[in-house]
């Protein structure tokens, strides 16, 4: 029976922002009246908690994901050759995998945790391969143990796009601390959120780490001379303040969000299939994925109630214009995964009774 809700939207970032308030604002305040706004201690200080938190060698602050991805590249001297990635994913991943110089192979995903199949990984491997790209999807963790056998055997660079998985672990180590250089997104809607835009480059090796900070402000050393071609890519002094609030409640947000995605897999018709974590892995929820034929219709269905849910991704890798001419190959499991997702509400400020009747609608229209 149909029944008129609540309002509940897929994200209500001020209700996310709001609880924060105050601490938020004494961060502004903070950078305001320090007059410094680009690379200072702000920067500097997070990126030593970010590091520390997550058991990384080091981080390097930058503008966005995208660059962090793009810088990681580049610090690593990746700047032709194939690089193996998974045909499900968003296409920043390729994009900046091709904006480094590299050449995409794509790999369709596991049909049931919908990430960088191993195997499909091993066949995909050449000649001309020199790096291979795990995504971590949803807040799931790869098969990083896999994985990396197969990057040590064959001599490749591993970077780990980490952009939706801060704080999954797999075998009791956090995402990112696996490869070469890891890349990690700060975009509003992430776990760990900023006010604007931010990435973070995480690396093992000190010298790949100066490189990265080189590499975001222009390519200049520290003389300030350009050695070579860089990015003007700085994650900023009010985003890193900012970030440093958020990083001191992250648990608190994955605690709550995988309680909601618990909430979900228990009451949700079963009907409504799921990917599946990989064996020996703690996912970190930060969206909620579910796959129905039906797709379109359950949506349709939520969004007459006043719920919201979005796709995530409606268009794979494989089909967008500037990497279509890139790629070869056929990706069935990834194009299936496209037309037949929809990700539910996972804000941490959901409440008990909002997402039963999330729950709740999903089952009805399961039911028709």
């Amino acid at each position: 029976m149909r029944t008129s809700v609540t309002k509940i939207p897929f994200e209500d970032l001020g209700a996310v922002t709001k609880h924060l308030r105050g601490e938020l604002v004494g961060a502004f305040e903070r950078v305001l009246d320090s007059g410094i706004f680009i690379l200072g201690p702000e920067v500097e200080s997070f990126e030593r908690l970010f590091a520390e938190k997550f058991s990384l060698g080091q981080a390097v602050g930058v503008a966005s994901g995208y660059d962090a991805l793009t810088i990681a590249f580049l610090a690593l001297g990746l700047r032709e050759g194939e690089v193996i990635i998974p045909a499900n994913t968003y296409m920043a991943t390729v994009l900046a995998a091709m904006r480094a110089g590299l050449s995409p192979v794509l790999v369709d995903p596991d049909p049931e945790t919908l990430l960088l199949c191993p195997e499909g990984a091993r066949r995909a491997i050449t000649g001309k391969t020199v790096a291979i790209l795990p995504v971590h999807l949803y807040g799931l963790a790869c098969d990083m143990g896999q994985i990396s056998l197969l990057a040590k055997e064959h001599g490749l660079k591993m970077v780990e796009d980490c952009a939706q998985a801060h704080g999954a672990r797999f075998g009791g180590r956090f995402v990112g601390a696996f490869s070469d250089a890891a890349a990690f997104s700060f975009y509003p809607t992430k776990n760990l959120g900023a006010l604007g835009d931010g990435g973070v480059v995480a690396v093992g090796e000190p010298a790949t780490a100066s490189r990265a900070r080189m590499l975001r402000n222009y390519g200049a050393d520290e003389r300030g001379e350009a050695v070579e071609i860089g990015l003007n890519s700085r994650l900023d002094e009010l985003q890193a303040a900012i970030l440093k609030v958020r990083l001191a409640r992250l648990d608190e947000t994955l605690r709550r969000k995988n309680e909601i995605a618990a909430a979900y897999d228990a009451g949700l018709d079963k009907r409504i299939k799921r990917p599946l974590p990989v064996k020996g892995s703690t996912p970190a929820k930060s969206l909620y994925p579910v796959l129905f034929q039906r797709r379109d219709e359950l949506k349709e269905h939520l969004a007459g109630l006043g719920i919201g849910a979005k796709i995530h991704y409606p268009t794979p890798p494989h089909r967008h214009g500037a990497i279509a001419h890139a790629v070869s190959g056929d990706f069935p499991v990834s194009d299936r995964i496209s037309s037949t997702i929809l990700s539910l509400p996972l804000s941490e400020r959901l409440t008990d009774g909002e997402v039963k009747t999330i729950i709740d609608a999903v089952n009805d229209f399961c039911g028709k």
